[in-house]
Order: structure tokens, then C-alpha cells, then sequence
């Protein structure tokens, strides 16, 4: 495996992989991978990467954007074809998916999978499509492009309005949320007007819908398809279903045709499937897997930029559009143009004029997920474009800082310009162009305010799409009507007509003024007669009533308006476009089918209202009905008595009078106080004034309700500054109206024969019943009467597509068809069709708007995008299906639980319910809880909860959790975890909580758990805490390590037995990864880890960083420090130094500035790997004013208390060192069946032999004190390195000196380390205080003895291994295993001290490397010894051990010390005096060689503060072992001692017992 970081190759393509102390190396790039195999042998990378040339290669890419600050969380979950998904989460990178392509067979062998097609699931591409291929959630890189081919005879659909919805989908059936959404299309039986009716219900209009999706993205296999369809019964509520087509669409190349023919097979899904919003998250940090969902805990959504976005939203204006002109019908209806025809639905359904819309824009956002509703900008009497319309802020101001629109917060208002400029989407468009606008739909420009790209370049920033939505509208304008005339006396409706053309003669001016008919049953002669001309009664302007309207919505919902038209009043004000004459002309062929001809602008006089008009409903054929002031009638006569009628214009009862009117009449309106026909006129509801728009501004603003989508969705690579949008709600209908028609006879309903022509003008007299008894009813109930108006109006609903009324099965037997209507039925006056025209409406046909919402940004002050105690779980998961529920959460889908605990950190499933552990707390679960409802004949009788997860989780610790989610694991038993901040080993089985640290290691862990509050974020290799857990052995590991600060290293490897449920030991090496393959525990070697996390850590530095890691001979590397790490309220000037480190690199390097040179002229070619500590100094600007000087104080504080972020060890190396650094895979111990060729070593870990070490404590007879003269080791013959006495040495005289001791002692370490040697010491040794002793008074000028240990140290090795600090971690010092001679030991948290004397082991037939000459015979020179060395044999004066009958007997040495009457201290101040550091009385460490102090700048910075310096004050230079009596030795001695024997771990060692010989002190 390679490791790469900072775009650059780590390691060598060579893959080594290691066995314990043993390698098998593949040269994977070198051979072929086979499709099948074992998977015992091999170990291969994935190979589903597949290149831009279609090659497959090793998944080996930066694309993951993995990096050692986010350990990766791996789930994995069976795939349908036995392969596995990979579940990859970092709480960095979005939710991934990885399919591994091979499937495991029988017998640890594996197969690689093939899935069917080109564009296989389980293969990823390099480049923009990798993250699409990757997501958990199916996503896409294309905006794809819906083109609408139109509605066609030939198919199975049923007829509604239906909205189609489309999504991509993988070849497993994976898919993606929803990519584009049609507009209105609308299915209805027939394709031209005398064939077109809307149908009802599920009726087959044997038609099919087809469209084209283009620009899709090539990571997709097919389209599939949802759809919502509105439809309804006659006169019926509209009814909304939802389908999904159950059938896959290809898609070839980046496009697919979609024919969708009804025939499909469908699955009925609800609305709510529709509106599914999915939980979109960005990073989780943890997840589980329980009961075949997916959880993921602590999420982050995508980061919207709400208050950028907001802003440039308002950038978008809108405009009226009027160039859309709909192609009329013809008042024949000769085509079916308008909205018969289905085009013009989907594409330019228009708007209403002067009426009140909410609009707003929808972002698609870079991960394509939808955003939020955002406001655009609104006002009223909004005309087409007009540059300066609206406020303008530009972007930017003439510094080039941002500019934000002001908008008031009570009203928001943007502009006081008096139109209600508004911050909120409101408009209403008003049509101020004097054209004629009877065929214009109205549409809406929406353009970027800008002309400049500013707006745009800032919006791709955020976005990559948009599309524009709005809100139903709220209508002011209830419907439009047309006015005519009422009859004074018969109070029946009367229209205006072009009598020329009626009666196909000309006419005088007079004549011509007699222009409003209704028409009679007999003609001016009294007889009975079907010629319609000699029947018109004919009236003038001034002989009516201007009270009465057709309105073709009313007659089409009667349910709705007849509860609105009872007598009330309503402003009503004349439409912008009217007749351009006040007549309805006709054809001469066609006389009784009236039309309006043509028609005018009207925008001046459409503004005025009036305000008071009393409206009242008037049905199909109503006797009468009044208003209080006015009747109304649609009814003259009665079907049942011939002689009953009523009089037009005037009473005349007199025999001979013709004037005389039957038959019933069509619905109307009845209107009082607006005097005015043939004009086309707005009806608006109650109370409506314009002077109230503000009101009802508010009224929008405050309104919640969804939003509908009114434009495709738009690339905004492709966004030309402005859009037009349609998908309106405002019909341009031609409308036709039966004025009347004669009743049908009781006796002969369809009878149109007139057998006496005279009956009436012989048998009807105005005071003679008998006579009138003797009118032949059936002659005149078969007079053809009838004739139609036709005229434009604008309409809510589509009045073009009505259906025929079956509701009247009797009639429809009498007459042999429904009730139908013009033109799908002809105009015809024959006596089958004396029936009130059919008002069905299929209310599906009229929805106007899509079925998917879209919902307001909230108003409120923070919208929150990270959730740290949030669980949300998928889908549920069927094992073996090709979908996989994994990839699906349900906005609804979660659960919020208090942060009472913290963070979620870690989620573990655990007895199929999930075990949530906290920052500071640990919580059971339950997933799809049982609630025990009571006992049963078997036992407790439970019941499902309807929660997949329950409110209130059973709290098991509300102390301790974790801040580090590597430490937590799970085994077969229990999950473990450890509490940093606690400071605690914990563990659960999901019932019980148990504290596993508690008298056992806690004393260990509150002095090694060493992390700051800053220091909770992990960092591979360098810092984290992490359990492992070794299967065969049953040994759970705690690892702890932090490095990323200085060269010394906290580091720790503590192990439990489960079997023994026992601490076992501390191991000295540390696992980065493990896991448990087949019961053989594997891992990688934390070492190699650390050094590519060093080396990566030197390029992404917090607070300080370099651009590269990598150095070429005295080639550059330069520095830098984080620009948003300063304060941006003053300057801050930062210098950078070198510090000197104990390992001396920083001699090999030069800065200059910010650049550092490795020093060629002096050191050659670098050659490896080195560390540098590099600090940052800041420098403060002087002389500002009082507000600067406390921002700068505030950053100086802060600089203090975060002083870590300032120093940073960087990581420098060849490149050669670079490609050689590989990562090896370890297999530990004998479990398995892999052939090893040579034997296991004890002790060797990754390659390195280590020393084992074990400890007792000698506790024998503990009241009184003992000499300690010998040790017993009962055991095999591998001899001992070394051994390790720990007393507390209160006994001794110099007890009360050891205070002083211990910081001369660790004082003179660090003095060592700082001159390069690899020592290491405590660095809080300067909290201990040395006081001189004096007990001779001013008696003499020398004080108390001082007491010195001689230190020998004998073993180098690196100041960041494990070893070292396992010593610090058990001792607790810092200081070498291998030395000899004796220490003080300081326990900080007690303050007291103890005496640790070490002494190699050394048997009597031993050998060692005895110093010499180089000229020496037989003398040996290795680069390992720095000096010269023969080896000689140890005897008996030298050796201390000697081996005899499995024993080994060990001579337990004495105390070796120096002590010196000294002068008063002179380093210091009065009261905090520093003894002198003695120079010669300690060897060198054998790891240097000269020790020289010239100056200050070689004496540590804290020594130099506490006043050391070279003088002889700061310095002893006299050898204490050669002033007389002042070597002393002392035998051990007191009443415990703590004994370590430590091996070197090469040989098997075999241990039966401990034996200490001592005798009883009565000192």
C-alpha cells in the first residue's frame, strides 16, 4: 500500500507486507490480478479505480481526501453478489460507499464480481465523477435538461393533469434524489375542440406523454420516473395520487427519450414519497449498523452560506413579460390552439394582471442537494423591464468591500419609493403598454439586477444551479365576466348583436338601434315558428337594464360562487382588454351563434373600480330571484302549461300581443350598481382596494405555505442574466354560452314537429282559461329556441376542457345523450337538445401548479447546520436486494437528544440496539423498542413502539463517555472505552456500567493521560488514543501517544485480559491499526505511521507550516504562518527561529528569514530524516491607542495560554528517505494457517527485538526495615540485563536532601539534553524548589552536607520510542532502563520522594566492550560504540550474577553517593536560591562526547531565568569523589522495596519464583 500526503508519494510502489519478524513482499504493479483466488496468501489493494483511458487500476487516490487528523470509521454491509460495501466515515468528507468487487468463496478464496454493463456500480472514476461514484448518497455532477416532446394519440394514460418527476438510477437501482420536474401536463380525451373534452376520473384518454432528458450525468445506467396525477369526478374535489413507473429508461450516451404510455406497470406511492426532503449530510462522525439500517450519529449538513445567499437572491428582479401571444381558437374553434392544445399548457400557462404573487428562488448547490426557498426581490405595479425599476446596491463598494441591501426589519422594505419594494417576493404586475392584450399570457422576467458578472461570479461560489418558485396565488380577482343586458319586465338576460348580420338585411340607423334581442316563441304574426330572425324581439340600450353579466367560471364551479354571490357587494372593475364593439356579430351561415369579433387595450380605465356592486348568483332555469332592489330571472313559462309566459320589455295584455317570451335560460350573474355592457369586467373579492395593497403585501409576507416550482432548473454555467417563467395560474379561455332554449314537453320531451302553427293565435286570450286550455302545449314546447354567445375571458381553471355531464341518467334515457356542450357538441336547436348544457369539469384538469414543495428560509437569527447529538438512521436494508436501503434517510428519519452528556462520539451496535457513547456520558439505545405490555399464557406479552428510536435513551454512565472515538471498541463480551478527561477505563455489556480503572491502573492514568483541553482531536501516528483488541489472546489494548509538540513523546501501551479479567502488562509497542481477520490478529507498526504523520504534519500545521517536507541538497524550504490565525485588528509581525533540539539538527540547517537551508558546506548531502523545532516569535506593534493596546493585550494572553500552537517540530527528508518509507502489514502471533518459514521470536514486535521486563514488591515482614543483601531468580538460564531497587530512603541521612538532589539531578539532564544528547528528563522539575540545608548557622560560611548520585549512562537510543517513555510512565522519571548507579524520583501529585538505584546484569561468564586505545591490540571501532572497545569477560570482581542449578543468584548492590560541605548558593534571588550543577562528577551519557558551555545560548532558557550563567557560581567543576570521605556507599535498606528485573526479551525466558535474602536492620 502507498501512503501518500500533500499530493506527493510517500512510499515506494514496492508493497511489503510482515508476518511478526517476517516479510513477504508482492510486487502487486508487476503481475496480473488474478480473478480468482485465495485470500490468505495475497493481499491486494482494491482494483475498481478505473482511469480516463478505462483501464482499471489499484483504488489508490487523494481523491478519497482522507487525511491523519480524521481516522476513518469503516462499516461494511453485504452486497446482493457476495462482494461487500465499504461505509467510509471521517467527520471530514462526505458519507462514502466502496464496493471491494470480489466476492469470498468457500474456503477463504475469493472471486472477483463482474456486475452486468458498461457502467458498472462497483467501478469509481478518476476525475469529477469519483465523489458521485463514492456517495453514500447517489448524487450528480449535471443539471440535466427536461425537454417536453408533447402529448400524442396511442397511448393508455388517464386523463388529469400530471407533473412527472424524474430521477437517475444506477444500475442496483440506486437512486438519486429527484434531477428535474416537469411542468403541467395536461391528458384529456381528444385533439381538436369538437373532439376535446377533459374526462373524469381514471378514463383512458388513449394518449401518451413524451419527453427528452439531456446533459445526464454518465455515472447513471437509467432514468426513473414518479409522477403525481390530479383528477376528479364531474363537479368533484380535485384528487392528487402519486405513482412511481416501475420501469427502467436507458439512458444513451448523456441523454433518454421517455415515452410514457400508461400501460406501464406503477407502484402507488403517497404525496408524501413526493416531498420526501432526505437528510443530506456532509461529515458524520460516528455510525452503526443495527437491524439492517444504518445510524450515523453527530452529523453536519452542508454549509449554506445563508446571509451571501439571502443577499444576491434580492438581486434577482422580476419583470412583467408580454410577448407571448397564444394563438387563438377561432370563434369556430377551427384548431385546437389556446389551451386545447397541451404545449402551451406546459410552456406558457401565463399570470394574472394586477394581481399579488410570491415568488422566490431555489440554489442547487454544489453537492446538487437543494437549498431553502430564498426571498427574491418584489414591489408593486411591476411593468415589463425598465432599467433603474428598482433600488440598486451595488455588490461592492469602491474599496471593494462587500455591500449588503438594507432592508427594513418591521416591514421589509427595501426602498421608501412608495411601491413597496420588498425584501420578501411580493409583486404585483400591472400592464401599462397600450397593446392588445386579449391573447398575451402574461409571464415573468427574472433578471440578475447587476449588468456586470459580479453577482454571477459570486453566486458560483456557492451554487451550481437555481430555478425559480412561487406560491399559490391568494386571489383578489374571484373571476372575470362579460356584461349584457336585462330585460325591465321579463328580467331576462339580453345580449347586443350586429342585427344586420343576424337578419342578413340592411338596416337604418334605427333599426340598427334596436340591437338587444331575446328571443319570442311565435313571430310578430302570433303563429308558431322555428325561423329564429321572425322570432327576435328586438329592443334598444335604452329599453334594458345594464344588470347583468355571463360568467363562464361561475357556471363551471356554481358550488363555490353560489356561496359568494348571495346579494353582496364586490369592487368590480373593467379587464384590460374589451370588446372593440359593443355588439356580438355572427356568421351568416350560423346567425343564432353570436361572438365578440375582436378586441382593444383597456390599461387606462381597468385601474378604476367600483366598489359597491351587488352580485348575486341566477342558476340554470330559476323562476326568479332578488336582491331586495332587483329580480332576476332565467326561466319564462313553464314546460306543463302552454299559455303561462312573460312579456318582453313591456307588460301588453292584450290578445294580440307578441311580445311575448318562454323557455329557459342559462346561468348568469345578476349585478346591481354598475351600469355598463359588453364589457369584460374583474370581480374581486370583498372589500378589495387598491389603496390596501400594503395590507395585503403584509398579508404574503407572513404566509408559510409551500412553493411550486415555475421554471426547469438552470445551469448557472448557462444563465444569460435573465429567465422567463411561466407555470402560471391564469387560463386564456374562449368560451361559448347557451342563452336559451325551450322546455321539454312532459309528453314529448324531444318532439321539434310543429303540427298547428295558429294554436296559439287561435286559442290564446288574456281572460279566457278555456280557451288557453285548448293551446296545443306539445307545438309549443317544440319551438327551436336557442342561441349562443362566444367571447374571451381570463379564467382560474382551463374552461377550454370541460366534459359531458352523465349525472342525469332519466334525461340522458329520454334524450339518448348526455348533457353536453359546444363546441364538442354542435350548436343544435333540435328537440333532443332541449337540456341545460353540461357544466362538468374535471377539476384535475385545472391544477396549475406541480405536486413537490418547496418551503421559505426560516426567519430566524441562526440556522443551525451542525448537530452533535443527532442520530438519523436509513432505510431498512432487504439483504440481497439490488437497492440498497442504506443510501436512504428520510428527513424525518432522526432523532434529537439532549446535550446534557455532550457530543455523540462513538455508536456501536450492540445486541441488536445501539450503544451512543458521549463526550461524558454512555447511553443504551433501543432500536424498534418492545414495550412489555403484560403476562401471557408463554410469558411476557410485548408491543412494538412506533418510534424507530425512543425519546429518552437508558442513560448507563451520565459521568464518564470519550472524547476519542478510536478508543472505544467492541469484543465478543463488552465495548471499552477510555475518558480522557475522566481519566477512566470503562466498560459495558449494555446492562451494566463498570469502571475497570479503579484500583487497579488509576494512579497510572491520572500521571500519563497528559492531553490538554486542546489536545482532543486525534492525528494518525502522532496523537490519539486508541483501543485494539488481539481476538486469539483475548487482550484488549489501551494505546495512548501524543507527539505533535517537541521531540518527546507520551506513550503507552496498557493491556486487560478478558479471560483473566486482569491487567496483564504494559507493552513497548504500539499498534496505529489493527483487526481480527479469522481469528489472526494484524496490524501496522505505529512507528512508520508517525513518520509520514510527521512528515505531513509539517505541510498542514496549524499556526505554523511549510510548503513542502522534502529537501534537496540546500534547496529551500520556506515557512509559513496562517493568515487567519492573526488578528485582524492589529499587525502582527512574526519572526521565525530555529530552536536548538537534543539531537542536534539544528546545526545542519540555516534560516534566513522564512526560508530554511539544510548547511551543505558543513554537514554534505542530507541523508535521511530530520526534526526541527521551529518557533514562531511575534512581534507587537507600540504606540497605538487604548482600544488597540487591549486587543493586543487580549492576543498576548491568548498567545500565552496557547503557546503549543507557535512551536511546531517539522519533519524534513530526502526524497530518496520519502519513496523507502513503506507501510507494513503485520501478522501477530501462531493463530492461522499462513506458512512461516522460521520460528516466532519472544519480543519481537514489527521487526525490533524489545526487552520484557516483570515487578514485585518485597513486602515480606513489613513493620521493620531490612537489609537488602541478594536475590534468588528461580529460573532458566537467560540471564538478566539489567536490575531496578526502588526504596523510599527515608532512613538514610541524607533524606531530607533529596529535595535538592532531584533538581540538581534533573537540572543536569536537561543541561545534557540540551547540548544533544538523547537523554530525557522531567520537564516539571522546576516546580520543585531546593532549599539549602543549614544547620551550622553563621557558625561557619559552608552549609549542610549536600548529597550526590553518580549517574553512568550506558544506553542511547531515540528520545521518542516507547521504551523511553514506559520508563517514565512505571518509574515515574525519565531516564534510561540500562544505567547504573542511583536516582531520586519525584512523584508530583504526593510531592514526595524515592530512591531507584539501577544496575546492569552482569554473570560472572559475561562479556562486555571494555573501553580501550584505538592503538590497542585487538581493539574494535563500531559506529554503535563511539569509542574504541575489546570484549572481556565480566569474573567475579566485575560481575555481579551468577547462574548455578536453574538459579540465578544476583548481588543486590549498595547506594553509591557524594557528599560536600558547600557555600551558600549564589544562583538566584534572596529566598529562591539554586545550587551550582556539577560538570564533573556524572560521566558524559556515552552518546556525547564533548560537553562545551561557552555562553549562555548553551545553558537551557529556564536555567538561564532562574540566574544560571558561566560563571563558577552557576557551574561546580570539582570532582567530589576526590575530596576525602566524600565517597559513600550504603547497603539498601527499609522496610519495602520495589524490584524490576528487566530482560532483552531475545531469549524465551521461564520464570518459577523470587526469593529475596535480607537481614533485619536495628539501626
Amino acid at each position: 500500500m502507498k501512503i501518500t500526503y500533500n499530493n506527493t508519494e510517500v512510499t515506494a510502489s514496492s508493497k511489503t507486507f510482515e508476518l511478526a519478524d517476517f516479510r513477504l513482499d508482492f510486487q502487486l504493479s508487476l503481475k496480473k490480478i488474478n480473478t480468482k483466488g485465495r485470500i490468505v496468501y495475497e493481499y491486494n489493494p482494491f482494483r475498481n479505480y478505473r482511469l480516463p483511458d478505462g483501464t482499471l487500476n489499484d483504488f489508490d487516490t487523494e481523491e478519497l481526501g482522507f487525511d491523519i487528523n480524521n481516522p476513518v470509521s469503516i462499516l461494511t454491509q453485504p452486497s446482493y453478489d457476495g462482494s461487500v460495501n465499504l461505509i467510509l466515515n471521517d467527520n471530514k468528507n462526505i458519507p462514502r460507499l466502496i464496493n471491494s468487487r470480489f466476492s469470498v468463496r468457500e474456503l477463504n478464496t475469493y472471486e472477483i464480481v463482474d456486475r452486468s454493463g458498461s457502467n458498472d456500480t462497483n467501478i469509481y472514476d478518476q476525475g469529477e465523477q469519483f465523489n458521485i461514484d463514492t456517495s453514500l448518497y447517489k448524487r450528480t455532477t449535471t443539471i440535466p435538461k427536461l425537454d417536453f416532446g408533447g402529448v400524442f394519440p396511442g397511448g393508455d394514460l388517464d386523463v388529469g393533469n400530471y407533473v412527472f418527476y424524474f430521477k437517475f438510477s444506477d444500475a442496483d437501482g440506486n437512486e438519486t434524489d429527484f434531477v428535474a420536474e416537469s411542468g403541467i401536463v395536461s391528458v384529456f380525451i381528444g385533439t381538436s375542440p369538437q373532439s376535446i373534452r377533459s374526462g373524469l376520473r381514471n378514463e383512458n384518454s388513449h394518449k401518451y406523454a413524451q419527453f427528452v432528458l439531456r446533459n445526464i450525468d454518465s455515472a447513471y445506467n437509467y432514468v426513473t420516473v414518479y409522477y403525481t396525477k390530479s383528477t376528479s369526478d364531474a363537479n368533484q374535489s380535485e384528487v392528487t395520487s402519486a405513482h412511481k413507473i416501475d420501469k427502467k429508461y436507458l439512458i444513451r450516451g448523456d441523454a433518454s427519450v421517455i415515452l410514457i404510455n400508461g400501460s406501464e406497470n406503477i407502484i402507488d406511492i403517497s404525496l408524501d414519497d413526493i416531498n420526501m426532503q432526505y437528510n443530506i449530510v456532509d461529515r458524520v462522525k460516528a455510525q452503526a449498523a443495527c437491524q439492517n439500517m444504518l445510524f450515523l450519529g453527530n452529523v453536519n449538513k452542508p454549509k449554506i452560506d445563508y446571509t451571501e445567499l439571502a443577499d444576491l437572491s434580492l438581486r434577482f428582479t422580476p419583470y412583467l413579460n408580454t410577448s407571448k401571444k397564444i394563438e387563438d381558437v377561432g370563434t369556430s374553434y377551427d384548431t385546437a390552439a389556446g389551451y386545447y392544445n397541451p404545449n402551451n399548457i406546459y410552456h406558457f400557462l401565463g399570470y394574472w394582471n394586477n394581481e399579488i404573487y410570491r415568488l422566490g428562488i431555489v440554489y442547487i448547490l454544489k453537492d446538487n442537494s437543494l437549498s431553502p426557498v430564498f426571498n427574491i426581490r418584489g414591489r408593486d405595479e411591476i411593468p415589463t423591464y425598465t432599467q433603474g425599476l428598482y433600488t440598486d446596491t451595488p455588490l461592492y463598494d469602491a474599496q471593494g468591500k462587500r455591500n449588503y441591501i438594507s432592508i427594513n426589519e418591521s416591514d421589509y422594505t427595501i426602498s421608501s419609493n412608495g411601491y413597496i419594494e420588498n425584501a420578501m417576493g411580493v409583486c404585483r404586475f400591472i400592464n401599462e403598454t397600450d397593446t392588445n392584450t386579449d391573447k398575451i399570457a402574461y409571464g415573468i422576467d427574472i433578471r440578475i439586477m447587476q449588468e456586470s458578472n459580479e453577482v454571477m461570479e459570486e453566486l458560483k461560489k456557492h451554487i451550481k444551479g437555481f430555478f425559480f418558485v412561487r406560491q399559490k396565488r391568494i386571489p383578489t380577482v374571484l373571476c372575470q365576466a362579460l356584461t349584457i343586458g336585462l330585460d325591465r319586465q321579463s328580467h331576462l338576460p339580453t345580449v347586443p348583436v350586429n342585427l344586420e348580420k343576424v337578419t342578413n338585411r340592411s338596416l337604418t340607423s334605427e333599426e340598427k338601434s334596436e340591437n338587444f334581442i331575446l328571443e319570442r316563441f311565435i313571430n310578430d304574426d302570433r303563429t308558431l315558428d322555428s325561423d329564429y330572425v321572425s322570432r327576435l324581439y328586438k329592443m334598444k340600450k335604452s329599453g334594458i337594464l345594464q344588470k347583468a353579466a355571463i360568467c363562464p367560471e361561475y357556471e363551471l364551479r356554481a358550488p363555490y360562487f353560489n356561496q359568494l354571490f348571495t346579494g353582496e357587494d364586490f369592487p368590480v372593475g373593467e379587464a384590460d382588454c374589451q370588446p372593440t364593439e359593443e355588439y356580438f356579430d355572427c356568421e351568416y351561415i350560423n346567425n343564432r351563434h353570436l361572438y365578440i369579433p375582436a378586441y382593444k387595450s383597456n390599461i387606462g380605465e381597468a385601474k378604476n373600480l367600483s366598489h359597491k356592486v351587488n352580485i348575486i348568483a341566477v342558476g340554470d332555469d330559476v323562476e326568479l330571484v332578488s336582491n331586495g332592489n332587483q329580480k332576476f330571472s332565467s326561466r319564462a313559462g313553464s314546460a306543463e302549461e302552454a299559455y303561462k309566459f312573460e312579456y318582453a320589455y313591456k307588460e301588453n295584455k292584450v290578445k294580440t300581443a307578441s311580445n311575448l317570451i318562454r323557455g329557459a335560460y342559462g346561468p348568469y350573474l345578476g349585478m346591481d350598481n354598475f351600469e355598463r355592457v359588453m364589457k369584460l369586467i374583474n370581480i374581486y373579492i370583498p372589500e378589495y382596494d387598491v389603496g390596501k395593497n400594503k395590507t395585503y403585501f403584509d398579508v404574503r409576507y407572513s404566509d408559510k405555505s409551500s412553493y411550486y416550482a415555475i421554471s426547469d432548473r438552470i445551469d448557472i454555467e448557462e444563465f444569460n442574466n435573465s429567465v422567463t417563467c411561466y407555470r402560471g395560474d391564469c387560463y386564456i379561455c374562449q368560451y361559448t354560452h347557451r342563452m336559451n332554449r325551450n322546455f321539454q314537453d312532459p309528453s314529448a320531451p324531444t318532439n321539434d314537429d310543429i303540427v298547428d302553427i295558429n294554436t296559439w293565435k287561435n286559442n290564446y286570450d288574456v281572460n279566457n282559461s278555456e280557451t288557453n286550455a285548448k293551446i296545443n302545449r306539445g307545438d309549443v314546447n317544440a319551438i327551436q329556441l336557442g342561441h349562443w354567445i362566444t367571447f374571451k375571458v381570463r379564467s382560474s381553471i382551463n374552461l377550454s376542457i370541460r366534459d359531458l355531464d352523465y349525472s342525469y341518467p332519466a334525461e340522458e334515457g329520454l334524450v339518448g345523450h348526455p348533457r353536453v356542450f359546444y363546441p364538442l357538441y354542435a350548436q343544435n336547436i333540435e328537440g333532443s337538445y332541449k337540456t341545460p348544457e353540461s357544466f362538468v369539469i374535471n377539476a384535475g384538469i385545472s391544477s396549475t401548479t406541480s405536486d413537490k414543495y418547496y418551503f421559505e428560509l426560516p426567519n430566524v437569527p441562526y440556522i443551525k447546520n451542525n448537530y452533535e447529538t443527532r442520530i438519523l438512521y436509513s432505510n431498512i436494508h432487504v439483504t440481497d436486494a439490488f437497492k440498497n436501503g442504506f443510501r436512504e434517510f428520510k428527513f424525518t428519519n432522526y432523532r434529537d437528544y439532549p446535550k446534557t452528556y455532550g457530543s455523540i462520539i462513538k455508536m456501536v451496535e450492540l445486541f441488536g440496539n445501539i450503544l451512543c457513547v458521549f463526550e461524558h456520558g454512555v447511553a443504551l439505545i433501543p432500536v424498534n423498542e418492545r414495550v412489555e405490555a403484560g403476562d401471557g399464557v408463554g410469558g411476557s406479552v410485548f408491543i412494538n413502539t412506533s418510534n424507530v428510536l425512543p425519546e429518552n435513551p437508558r442513560v448507563l454512565s451520565d459521568t464518564f463517555g470519550t472524547q476519542w472515538p478510536e478508543s472505544v471498541i467492541k469484543t465478543p463480551y463488552f465495548v471499552y472505552g477510555v475518558d480522557t478527561v475522566g481519566r477512566k477505563v470503562w466498560r459495558t455489556n449494555g446492562q451494566e456500567f463498570e469502571i475497570i480503572s479503579d484500583f487497579k491502573i488509576q494512579e497510572f492514568l491520572n500521571n500519563n493521560i497528559t492531553l490538554t483541553e486542546r489536545e482532543l482531536t486525534p492525528i494518525i501516528g502522532i496523537r490519539n488514543v486508541k483501543t485494539h483488541y488481539n481476538r486469539f489472546k483475548q487482550d484488549v489494548m489501551f494505546t495512548f501517544y501524543d507527539n505533535l509538540y517537541g521531540f518527546e513523546e507520551k506513550v503507552w501501551n496498557i493491556c486487560y485480559n478478558e479471560i483473566l479479567q486482569k491487567w496483564m502488562t504494559f507493552y513497548s509497542w504500539v499498534p496505529s491499526y489493527s483487526e481480527n481477520i479469522d481469528n489472526m490478529y494484524f496490524s501496522f507498526d505505529r512507528n512508520t505511521s508517525k513518520q509520514a504523520a510527521k512528515m505531513w504534519a509539517s505541510t498542514h500545521g496549524e499556526y505554523i507550516y511549510t510548503d513542502t517536507f522534502l529537501i534537496e541538497d540546500d534547496g529551500p524550504v520556506n515557512l509559513f504562518f496562517r493568515e487567519d490565525k492573526k488578528p485582524s485588528t492589529f499587525e502582527l509581525t512574526v519572526k521565525f527561529s530555529i530552536e536548538r533540539d537534543n539531537l542536534g539538527n539544528y546545526k545542519r540547517f540555516v534560516l534566513d528569514g522564512d526560508t530554511i537551508k539544510y548547511n551543505t558546506t558543513e554537514y554534505g548531502k542530507p541523508d535521511g530524516i530530520y526534526l526541527l523545532n521551529v518557533r514562531a516569535n511575534l512581534e507587537y506593534p507600540t504606540g497605538g491607542s487604548p482600544a488597540i493596546q487591549e486587543y493586543i493585550d487580549s492576543y498576548k494572553n491568548y498567545a500565552t495560554v496557547n503557546a503549543g500552537y507557535y512551536d511546531l517540530v517539522i519533519a524534513l527528508c530526502t526524497k530518496e528517505y520519502r519513496d523507502n518509507l513503506t507501510t507494513s502489514f503485520w501478522k501477530h502471533g501462531t493463530a492461522g494457517i499462513i506458512d512461516i518459514a522460521d520460528t516466532l521470536k519472544p519480543c519481537m514486535w514489527y521487526g525490533k527485538q524489545h526487552p520484557f521486563e516483570f515487578e514485585v514488591v518485597v513486602l515480606d515482614n513489613p513493620s521493620v526495615h531490612k537489609i537488602f543483601e541478594n536475590l534468588v531468580v528461580l529460573s532458566n538460564n537467560v540471564a538478566p540485563e539489567s536490575f531496578h531497587y526502588e526504596i523510599t530512603g527515608d532512613v538514610y541521612d541524607f533524606a531530607d536532601d533529596r529535595r535538592n538532589m532531584y533538581f540538581r539531578q534533573e537540572a543536569t539532564k536537561n543541561l545534557y539534553q540540551y547540548n544533544g544528547s538523547d537523554i530525557l528528563f522531567n520537564k516539571n522539575y522546576l516546580k520543585v524548589k531546593p532549599k539549602q540545608r543549614d544547620i551550622l548557622g553563621s557558625t561557619s560560611p559552608y552549609k549542610d552536607r549536600s548529597t550526590m548520585f553518580p549517574l553512568y549512562y550506558t544506553r542511547v537510543d531515540t528520545v521518542n520510542e516507547i521504551e523511553d517513555y514506559y520508563q517514565a510512565a512505571t518509574a515515574p522519571n525519565k531516564d534510561y532502563q540500562s544505567l547504573s548507579g542511583s536516582e531520586i524520583i519525584y512523584n508530583e501529585k504526593l510531592d514526595s520522594f524515592k530512591i531507584l538505584t539501577h544496575v546492569k546484569g552482569c554473570p560472572f561468564k559475561g562479556f562486555y566492550k571494555q573501553r580501550c586505545k584505538d592503538t590497542d591490540p585487538g581493539a574494535i571501532i563500531d559506529d554503535s560504540v563511539p569509542y574504541p572497545y575489546v570484549w572481556a569477560q565480566y569474573g567475579r570482581l566485575r560481575g555481579n550474577m551468577d547462574f548455578i542449578e536453574d538459579n540465578w543468584y544476583v548481588q543486590i548492590p549498595s547506594i553509591n553517593f557524594y557528599q560536600k560541605n558547600e557555600l551558600q548558593w549564589k544562583v538566584g534571588k534572596e529566598g529562591a536560591w539554586y545550587p551550582p550543577l556539577n560538570l564533573v562528577n556524572n560521566p558524559l551519557p556515552s552518546d556525547m562526547s564533548v560537553l562545551e558551555i561557552k555562553g549562555k545560548s548553551d545553558i537551557p532558557e529556564d536555567l538561564v531565568r532562574l540566574g544560571y550563567d558561566v560563571n563558577a557560581d552557576s557551574f561546580d567543576t570539582t570532582k567530589w569523589e576526590t575530596i576525602t570521605n566524600r565517597r559513600k556507599e550504603s547497603k539498601i535498606k527499609d522496610k519495602v522495596m520495589k524490584v524490576k528485573i528487566r530482560y532483552t526479551g531475545n531469549e524465551l525466558v521461564y520464570i518459577t519464583a523470587l526469593k529475596t535474602i535480607y537481614n533485619i536492620s536495628y539501626a
